[in-house]
């Protein structure tokens, strides 16, 4: 019962059983009030809090929306996973420098988009080259040819150390004073014991490291930085002076769930969760795809990773860096027999479906911004394509019935125009986007070549069609209205001068095939590729069986190719075994590059002006004692064929 009465200083109360008194004067009453508005709004506040605040596993949304909580992030791994890591791991359980002459013409590697540049193993300033092989980088100086020599090399192991890991060297690029050596580091995790064997080998943590290194000095290289970001190499692009590395990274490992790390000279640390992105609409993930952004001459690094299933076909722009990935969930139906056997067949499957994610790449950081999805799957990097803010690309649908199809999509990957049919019952072997007009190639028992009007990317249109015995799986813009496909007819290397001046009716000039069984890096690797448009060389590693006395000979292919056609115009060889997989201009001066031997040739005769050893690694077995001689004659066991 509630009643009214004084208290001691004769001030009127309200008396609540069990309860202190409160003040009803005019001033108690208003301190009253203040207090009671204070602890509604903190109520409130509360409420508000506990409405909008997402929960620990309350995803956000959006395309492409990072997480917020570590939470967060295992539920999405452990709904979207499908346990497939986990399971797999308990079913085991259970079971002399100087600075360098910039002014030398010099060629640079093939790259797809100009002005973005891609990893090699072989990279020259005009005047030294820097040959990565496995182990080391050896900076060699090249040019003028009459004083080639070693300077110095980089050890692989000495940019890490003995400390328990293994490096292998990918490839490098050039920036000024700076050669960027782009490695894959592994290291051990320790054997697991079984319990259906003794010892399962140990497992392996991944990483891909950067390390810069000053060579102002040719002959005393200094390392100046080093970078890592977990997972496994991808592909890498660097455009001014800014270095993108993608690597891909599985989201489990043994009994554990990976999360990304990135490292910033030696430093190490665990990306948050808010430096994680993820496709709410993804049916599965396996793996994170890590980009690591690097301003090299200002030594900043920052990371980001997407979670997805494993990343697929990488196309990077100027400013974009698109990721995609394919669903082949649905390409087969799957069916359970009367023994409870399951098996795949493909009574009315459906194609495959290629996710789109576009990142913006803005200083280091690289920002989702979009996500599209088209029916097929993409062959190669150059199945795409981006023109100002419209993406271009090419796809093949599915393993049965197939046919191809081309495709424009917005800024925010909407799709603009498609056109289909292309190509009925055949798969793309080969494509090519030059400005508005996209060079299709596909092959089952022959070879059309489409060419598409991408003029107005809401109209596209089929403006020709050339079909021939064979195929290009590697198509290289040569000028004069001229298309050269590299590829295959009869089992052997096929190359095609094409003139497609004339949109409407694509010819081919004339073809080269080599005799007996041949192929060519080319093919499949567009750094193997050197075209000097001054001379009109055409360079590509050949490997080539005779087998009528059953040798296999390993060369390097020169044509002069222009508009009356292409012609053989040498062959060269570095040595016996020794496979030249990169070739490399100098002012007059050719150079091809094998496992350990360097030699010269002069332009445009192709006589030997010398070699060189720069890489005694494999001296003892792999020549058997053999040495190429350092003077003006070809090594021994090579030989030039002019024709």
């Amino acid at each position: 019962m509630i009643t009214v009465d004084r208290d001691v200083n004769g001030k009127q109360c309200l008396i609540y059983p069990n309860v202190e008194f409160i003040d009803m004067t005019p001033r108690g009453r208003t301190l009253t009030m203040v207090s009671a508005f204070a602890l509604v709004a903190m109520l409130s506040m509360a409420s508000l809090y506990l409405i909008w605040q997402p929960s620990d596993t309350e995803l956000p949304s959006g395309d492409l929306p990072a997480f917020q909580t570590e939470q967060q992030l295992k539920a999405y791994v452990n709904d979207h996973g499908n346990g497939q890591g986990r399971s797999m791991y308990d079913s085991m359980e259970t079971a002399a420098g100087g600075a360098s002459n910039g002014d030398n013409y010099h060629s640079k590697t093939n790259v797809q988009v100009a002005g973005v540049d891609e990893y090699d193993t072989v990279k020259t300033d005009g005047t030294y080259l820097y040959i990565v092989s496995a182990d080391r980088v050896s900076i060699v100086k090249a040019y003028p040819v009459e004083e080639m020599a070693n300077v110095s090399s980089v050890l692989a192991q000495d940019l890490l150390g003995d400390n328990g890991t293994y490096i292998y060297l990918i490839g490098a690029y050039l920036l000024g004073d700076d050669l960027i050596i782009i490695a894959q580091v592994y290291e051990g995790y320790g054997p697991i014991v079984m319990e259906a064997m003794d010892i399962w080998p140990g497992m392996m943590g991944v990483r891909t490291a950067v390390f810069v290194m000053d060579v102002s000095d040719r002959a005393d290289p200094v390392l100046s930085q080093s970078y890592a970001i977990s997972g496994y190499h991808l592909t890498s692009r660097l455009i001014d002076d800014k270095l993108f590395i993608i690597t891909d990274q599985s989201i489990w490992y043994g009994q554990k769930d990976e999360v990304p790390m990135a490292w910033d000279q030696g430093v190490a640390k665990t990306l948050a969760p808010q430096d994680i992105r993820f496709d709410p609409n993804a049916s599965y993930v396996g793996s994170y795809t890590n980009i690591l952004g690097i301003d090299i001459d200002d030594a900043v690094s920052n990371a980001t990773a997407v979670l997805t299933s494993y990343t697929s076909v990488i196309y990077v722009s100027g400013t974009d860096i698109y990721l995609t990935y394919v669903d082949w969930s649905n390409t087969f139906a799957w069916v359970t027999t009367e023994d409870g056997t399951v098996t795949a067949t493909a009574e009315e499957p459906t194609v495959p479906m290629t996710t789109i994610y576009r990142l913006e790449m803005k200083g280091t950081s690289a920002i989702p911004m979009a996500r599209g999805e088209v029916e097929g799957f993409l062959l190669n990097q150059f199945s795409m394509d981006a023109q100002g803010d419209v993406l271009r690309l090419a796809t093949t649908n599915g393993w049965q019935d197939q046919e191809s199809t081309v495709y424009t999509l917005d800024n925010e990957l909407n799709i603009l125009d498609s056109l289909g049919g292309l190509g009925k019952n055949e798969s793309i072997q080969s494509a090519r986007f030059l400005g508005d007009i996209l060079y299709l190639v596909t092959f089952e028992r022959v070879d059309p070549l489409f060419v598409i009007d991408l003029t107005d990317p809401a109209d596209i249109k089929l403006l020709g069609e050339l079909v021939l015995p064979g195929f290009s799986s590697y198509l290289h813009p040569i000028g004069d209205g001229l298309l050269l496909g590299v590829g295959m007819e009869n089992s052997t290397l096929k190359l095609s001068i094409f003139d497609v001046s004339d949109p409407l009716n694509p010819v081919e000039v004339q073809s080269y095939r080599a005799e007996g069984w041949a192929y060519s890096d080319a093919q499949w690797d567009h750094k193997a590729v050197l075209f000097d448009d001054r001379l009109g060389l055409f360079v590509v590693p050949v490997h080539s069986y005779d087998p009528s006395n059953w040798t296999m000979e390993q060369s390097t292919y020169v044509f002069e190719v222009s508009v009356s056609g292409i012609g053989l115009k040498g062959v060269l060889s570095n040595g016996e075994m020794e496979s030249a997989s990169r070739s490399v201009v100098i002012e007059d001066s050719l150079y091809t590059i094998s496992q350990n031997v360097l030699a010269a040739w002069s332009l445009p005769d192709l006589v030997a002006q010398g070699t060189l050893i720069f890489d005694d690694l494999y001296l003892d077995w792999y020549h058997y004692g053999v040495l190429p001689v350092e003077d003006g004659t070809a090594p021994e066991g090579s030989d030039v064929k002019a024709r």
